[in-house]
């Protein structure tokens, strides 16, 4: 009994190990900048526009 509960233990270990390297190397949140429009408006003018993303504001 005693060899079961370890093996199921060291499986769990071998698990939450692999699910934190998957969530470190996973994290590619990039760093955001939020504009105004007349910012916005200019900065795209300027050609300095790379990647638009638009998401509504939650509201609650």
């Amino acid at each position: 009994m005693k060899r079961i509960f370890r093996n199921k233990i060291f499986y769990l270990l071998i698990f939450l190990v692999t699910l934190g390297i998957v969530l470190i190397f996973n994290n590619d949140n990039e760093p955001t900048e939020e504009l105004t429009e007349d910012e916005f408006f200019t900065t795209l003018e300027d050609g300095k526009v790379t990647y638009l993303e638009l998401a509504p504001k939650k509201s609650f």
